[in-house]
């Protein structure tokens, strides 16, 4: 039951990241910076990476269910926003909630009990899905080896979605 439900989920992100690259819908903005809004009411999900000693850029990027994203860096008040294909996020929000997202502990950090062996020096997110008047995030630290993989696979998806390479400063390298 379980690999069939694992089997289910890397099938529906796998088809995101599809649907993401073959979309023509997906538009860009002109990118102008704006002044950083409050978020949403939306249903969606933000991902939140933090610093690292390699140099990781921190930003915020937020993808609601009508196909709006908005990305900021961290240090700085300014925002980009852009529209994506809605169905590629309502993909996404469904392979997390049926996924489990809302029951996975809100913490997977050093120090806290569903962490596990942990390795320094690596960065720390957070992923939040805000849907049917719920809320849900996870602070997670990709040096605990007990993360759950699909924590690691949604935000990566939602990277990928948002396209939010496009917004980091060249000297980050390649995304996390």
């Amino acid at each position: 039951m379980m690999i069939t439900r694992a089997c289910q989920l890397c099938c529906r992100v796998t088809w995101v990241l599809l649907v993401v690259a073959c979309s023509g819908t997906s538009r860009q903005s002109s990118g102008a910076e704006r002044p950083a809004d409050a978020m949403s009411d939306r249903d969606g999900v933000t991902l939140e990476r933090g610093r690292c000693r390699g140099g990781c850029t921190p930003y915020r990027v937020t993808l609601q269910d009508d196909g709006r994203v908005v990305f900021a860096l961290l240090d700085a008040k300014t925002q980009r926003v852009d529209s994506v294909d809605p169905v590629a996020v309502s993909t996404l929000l469904d392979a997390m909630r049926s996924g489990g997202f809302n029951a996975l502990d809100t913490a997977y950090v050093h120090g806290a009990g569903s962490c596990g062996d942990y390795a320094m020096d690596a960065p720390v997110g957070v992923l939040t899905l805000r849907g049917a008047g719920r809320t849900h995030s996870v602070r997670y630290d990709h040096g605990c080896a007990a993360l759950p993989r699909a924590l690691f696979r949604w935000s990566m998806a939602a990277d990928s979605i948002a396209r939010t390479q496009r917004w980091l400063p060249s000297s980050t390298g390649v995304s996390r």
